[in-house]
């Protein structure tokens, strides 16, 4: 492992044991996770997430923007597209 890893790794514990000892830590803990609960549904659009919405909506006209457009329609696509992992992945934790 490399010192970075290692870095985190030790961070890690170390919350972990504040959160075991400290009271505080896990009320704080508690209410943070509605609270970017929120956040994230607030800054996401809602649920489900505007991006998700958009792409279902680009997919079927996507050989029509491919006609128009060619391959620069690639660089959105993607973007969208990783826009919509990243908020999967956010939502799934």
């Amino acid at each position: 492992m490399n010192n970075k890893a290692v870095g985190w790794l030790i961070m890690i514990e170390q919350l972990r044991n504040a959160y075991n000892a400290n009271r505080w830590t896990r009320i704080a803990a508690y209410a943070a996770l509605p609270i970017s609960g929120g956040v994230l549904y607030w800054l996401a659009g809602g649920f489900p997430p505007w991006a998700w919405r958009f792409l279902f909506q680009v997919l079927p006209q996507l050989p029509r923007f491919w006609a128009v457009q060619g391959p620069r329609i690639l660089f959105p696509l993607l973007g969208l597209v990783l826009l919509s992992t990243a908020l999967v992945i956010l939502w799934g934790q």
